[in-house]
């Protein structure tokens, strides 16, 4: 079976669902399968089109030789787009590339993707979300070639309480299009039981029998090799690591000293008319209501400020979120406490998990009170390590796979109170013996990626031989088991 990935993003691009990306195609190849992915040049990357230049080449020298990757020439967006971006006039821009902008790529990989049909047997189509756009690959593909498509949702589409919209016309051709997908694809997985159920509840015509769900998972490889890491520690602290991105950091910040009259009219211009389907805390994916708990806590118990150590690694937006961030830290008198150590490499990810005493855990979350539909994809591998989790999250996926798993200290993610009291228990059980977790290894077994790729394969199958093919045979994966 032939699968051809058209994504953008894939490795040595490091981010949660590249890594899905690469982790699944490394299992195809192994089951006898051949995958041609056709993805951005380094070029791109490198000169950060998809918004963070986070490239970790160790994860596409994991990647076996047979999975054929065909790079396509470098996208050049143009004058008139580069105007505009250095202008600070990205909303014109936005307003005619949606539902994300490499959406300019897609003439160059879908020339790409015809070239190879036209010279190799493909099978089957396989997309996967995000970016968005990836989609409208397939279904350009599947409407000149006729092949069986599957689209895969990484993230919700339309449904997102999180995306926001350079307009409601934007939503609404958005949801043409998603309905489009959704008509035309063989089949779509999802990966969280909400996500789906939104998707049904939004598109009551959807045929619901194509629908399926295989979450995101661990590399069982990569948390066994952690295993050789050096992870020495130095002192005694109780240690809260926190692996990915952080947003918002000036969301509290005022500004200071004179107007900008210029700069605030740009940042009118750019968000004016915005849309978004669910009002989000700007806060949820900051570390502002830690801060506040760890002051709160020093206020009340001084002697914990040298039991306690919180190590940040992962992205921010730039260079200049950095210097806010350090500046946070400096102005609620944390620098003893939190150290930002920025970007770093995958397996130096998982030392720095595996080397903690507490894994932190965070979302943006919608304040409508509906479960939320997304689980952060650090949340497998937290999981994998057996460490306790501290989860300032909502109700919905992430919270109820925490909780069943078994390693759970879960607080509202917006009450600095409820979060303090958390640190002290965890402290408390630290000093007196350690912090002991009960991981259900039923419930963690079913994350692995080798697992999940096969549940995959077989879907995949199931698309382009049909139900009571060899290659569909069922899976040791239990989908009744999820969460």
């Amino acid at each position: 079976m032939h699968i051809l990935l058209p994504t953008f993003l894939f490795p040595p691009f490091c981010s949660p669902g590249s890594m899905r990306l690469g982790r699944f195609a490394k299992r195809f190849v192994e089951q006898g399968g051949k995958v041609t992915v056709v993805t951005a040049s380094l070029e791109d990357y490198e000169q950060g089109f998809p918004r963070y230049n986070n490239l970790d080449f160790g994860i596409l020298n994991e990647l076996p030789a047979e999975v054929c990757i065909v790079r396509t020439k470098p996208v050049r967006p143009g004058a008139i787009v580069s105007f505009l971006n250095n202008f600070g006039l990205q909303r014109m821009y936005e307003l005619s590339v949606f539902p994300d902008k490499t959406r300019i790529w897609h003439r160059i990989a879908i020339k790409t993707c015809l070239h190879l049909c036209n010279t190799e047997d493909i099978d089957v189509i396989y997309t996967s979300s995000n970016p968005l756009s990836a989609h409208l690959i397939g279904l350009e593909l599947n409407k000149r070639l006729g092949l069986p498509w599957v689209a895969e949702y990484r993230d919700p589409w339309t449904t997102s309480p999180f995306r926001v919209w350079q307009s409601k016309i934007h939503f609404a051709i958005e949801r043409k299009l998603e309905a489009k997908v959704l008509a035309k694809a063989s089949k779509v997985i999802l990966n969280t039981p909400v996500a789906k159920q939104q998707l049904i509840e939004s598109f009551p015509l959807i045929d619901a029998s194509k629908l399926e769900i295989v979450p995101n998972s661990f590399d069982p490889e990569a948390v066994a090799n952690s295993l050789e890491s050096d992870v020495s520690r130095t002192d005694d602290r109780l240690t809260i690591a926190y692996v990915g991105s952080l947003y918002a950091i000036d969301a509290f910040e005022k500004a200071k000293g004179q107007r900008d009259w210029r700069g605030a009219l740009r940042k009118w211009f750019n968000t004016v008319g915005l849309y978004r389907i669910a009002k989000h805390d700007p806060l949820g994916r900051s570390p502002w209501y830690l801060f506040q708990a760890l002051c709160k806590v020093f206020a009340e118990h001084p002697e914990y400020r040298s039991r306690i150590k919180l190590v940040i690694a992962g992205r921010l937006p730039s260079a200049a979120h950095v210097d806010k961030l350090q500046h946070l830290i400096e102005k609620m008198n944390l620098t003893d406490v939190v150290e930002y150590i920025g970007m770093i490499p995958h397996r130096d990810a998982l030392a720095l998990m595996r080397s903690a005493d507490v894994l932190l855990l965070s979302q943006i979350y919608a304040d409508d009170n509906k479960p939320f539909p997304s689980i952060p994809g650090k949340t497998y591998e937290y999981l994998a390590m057996e460490k306790p989790i501290l989860g300032l999250l909502p109700p919905g996926d992430a919270r109820d796979l925490v909780k069943k798993a078994g390693c759970d200290y879960i607080v509202p993610p917006n009450d600095p109170s409820a979060i303090a009291k958390m640190i002290v228990r965890l402290v408390g059980e630290h000093v007196n013996g350690g912090i002991k977790v009960n991981i259900n290894q039923s419930i963690l077994d079913q994350f692995r990626s080798d697992v999940l790729a096969d549940r995959l394969w077989h879907l995949i199958g199931d698309v382009v031989h049909g139900p009571n093919s060899v290659v569909s045979e069922p899976s040791s994966f239990e989908q009744s088991q999820l969460l």
